[in-house]
């Protein structure tokens, strides 16, 4: 496999854990995994920071777009901080900047 399929392969596990249904024992791990997911991409594609853009749709509802691959994300509860969404799912973007 090379780096490329492998970045491509880990930012769909990654897109499918945004997705999963989390009941609450669950979610902590799903979190964990997702995070992972996230810093092993970022270790194959080298460093990427992005930020959550708080988004309104036509209908009054609200979801996150990542700023950096701008793939939109609907969440149940919470913003994406509150969910632990350090990364985003399809680009593997760090979410909270940070010193390089």
């Amino acid at each position: 496999m090379t780096r490329e399929e492998a970045i491509t392969t880990l930012a769909k596990i990654q897109k499918l854990l945004a997705i999963y249904p989390k009941r609450k024992k669950q979610k902590e791990s799903v979190n964990e995994i997702n995070t992972a997911i996230g810093m092993a991409i970022e270790a194959l594609k080298g460093r990427t920071d992005g930020e959550w853009r708080e988004m309104e749709d036509d209908y009054g509802g609200v979801y996150w777009e990542c700023s950096n691959c701008e793939d939109a994300f609907f969440l149940e509860v919470g913003t994406p901080k509150e969910n632990n969404y350090n990364f985003c799912p399809s680009c593997g973007a760090w979410m909270e900047r940070r010193e390089p």
